[in-house]
């Protein structure tokens, strides 16, 4: 970027999943999308609010899998003019199957005014969603063909893995 130019602003939703085989790995880094923002002119400042939708794809699996791994995260790219530094921020994000719903917690009464004694519920009630759609993976199918099949073989030989969506 040439001296005095307007800076720029690239967010990007990227996918690491972490492949575990016979003692190697195999690390595979793909970008789910990506949003460039107007870029700022010189001694100004720009508030930006756009959203970028999530793709359908497989869930955060961090634990419980001894064999894969996957991780998402949400980046931040300032390119700036000058003799400054370009900015970079990373901040993981979880994708789950079924989403976060924040309720409030319950309270204690102020100390000295001491109520019945009640015992709260161990999970505050669930509210009723909308059922989810099965969307196709975002990176469509792939081949299923093995080695051993000939022309012979019939049936499916592509294979696109559906995630439930929730449109909220």
């Amino acid at each position: 970027m040439e001296e005095g130019a307007d800076s720029g602003l690239c967010r990007s939703l990227t996918e690491e999943s972490i492949f575990y085989a016979r003692g190697k790995s195999r690390i595979e880094t793909r970008k789910l999308g990506e949003l460039t923002l107007d870029p700022v002119g010189k001694h100004s400042s720009h508030t930006a609010q756009k959203t970028m939708r999530m793709p359908s794809c497989p869930p955060t699996l961090d634990i419980n899998c001894g064999i894969i791994k996957i991780h998402y995260f949400i980046e931040c790219k300032a390119t700036t003019s000058g003799a400054h530094m370009n900015l970079y921020v990373a901040t993981p994000l979880t994708v789950g199957t079924v989403p976060l719903i924040f309720q409030q917690t319950l309270e204690s009464p102020p100390p000295g005014q001491d109520g019945p004694p009640t015992v709260p519920p161990t999970a505050p009630p669930y509210p009723d969603l909308p059922p989810p759609s099965y969307d196709e993976c975002v990176f469509g199918a792939i081949s299923i063909r093995e080695d051993e099949d000939s022309e012979h073989t019939y049936g499916q030989k592509q294979f696109s893995p559906r995630y439930p969506t929730y449109n909220l």
